[in-house]
């Protein structure tokens, strides 16, 4: 989930396999918005800004 977890793996010798995705937004939030308050999504559409 972030850098401090790689960091603790790699000194115990671990060999994580690390995937990385992008699906452009923050999904679980959005998940709870549009099941609860479906007429107020916010935020959490996200925008690559090298694009």
């Amino acid at each position: 989930m972030n850098g401090q977890e790689l960091a603790t793996a790699a000194q115990y010798g671990a060999t994580p396999l690390v995937v990385g995705m992008d699906n452009q937004e923050y999904a679980t939030i959005r998940t709870h918005q549009e099941r609860h308050y479906p007429a107020r999504i916010s935020g959490t559409q996200l925008k690559n800004p090298g694009l």
